[in-house]
């Protein structure tokens, strides 16, 4: 499909599937099953979206939903990732590249994996021309196929279902006043990235314009490719 490459600039989605490493992660979150298994899991999790995790240190529940879990992945050598797992096995990654902020333990309990929960050799480092989708080097191949791998995501259907979770819509349209109030309740995430407390994404785009989404990838798409996907009005 051509998505794995860029997922690191953007968000990798990884086809749902019974038994497919991002369920078994999110079952073992759910579950709150003991440290050492979620931390493995969550390196499986990583790895299938297309991250570098050769193990994984320390990891936090950063947001929960019905149907999804989204958590801060800090693997050993690697900036910390931004994972969301979905109940049918959708996974969205995100980070790796130094944009998402460290776990911090003002957000909630920060567990710290057991040492043992390692890989035989850890992964390479990704390739930093992966990493911005502004740099003239490698990096815009992967963004050329983006969009494509998107549309495909859409078109099998599931994908699409899992990663679109339900937002509240609001009564009335969003005014500038209002963008403006929530990103200053919101918690920022990454630059031009904000997560109000409502459960709503807040996005600028590459023209300064800011937008509501109701997922992490409809935002991170408006952020990086101007792509407007389930905006909230």
């Amino acid at each position: 499909m051509g998505l794995a490459s860029a997922s690191l600039a953007a968000a990798a989605l990884a086809q749902p599937a019974d038994g497919a490493p991002g369920h078994r992660a999110y079952l073992a979150v759910a579950r709150d099953d003991d440290s050492a298994r979620v931390a493995s899991l969550l390196r499986d999790a990583v790895r299938a979206a297309g991250g570098a995790c050769g193990r994984v240190e320390r990891y936090q529940r950063f947001r929960e939903a019905p149907n999804a879990r989204t958590l801060k992945v800090e693997c050993a050598g690697q900036a910390t990732y931004l994972l969301s797992l979905g109940a049918d096995g959708a996974t969205v990654l995100d980070g790796g590249d130094g944009r998402i902020r460290p776990a911090d333990p003002a957000d909630g309990a920060v567990v710290e994996a057991p040492d043992s929960v390692a890989d035989e050799a850890p992964l390479p480092p990704v390739d930093p021309a992966l990493l911005s989708s502004n740099d003239a080097g490698g990096g815009w191949l992967a963004w050329l196929f983006l969009p494509i791998g998107l549309l495909l995501a859409v078109a099998v259907g599931g994908i699409a279902r899992s990663l679109i979770f339900p937002a509240p819509i609001p009564p009335k349209r969003y005014t500038s006043d209002d963008k403006t109030r929530m990103v200053a309740e919101a918690r920022e995430l990454a630059p031009n990235l904000w997560l109000h407390p409502t459960g709503v994404f807040i996005a600028r785009g590459r023209r300064g314009k800011r937008r509501i989404f109701p997922t992490l990838v409809c935002a991170n798409a408006y952020r990086r490719l101007g792509l407007k996907l389930k905006e909230l009005r």
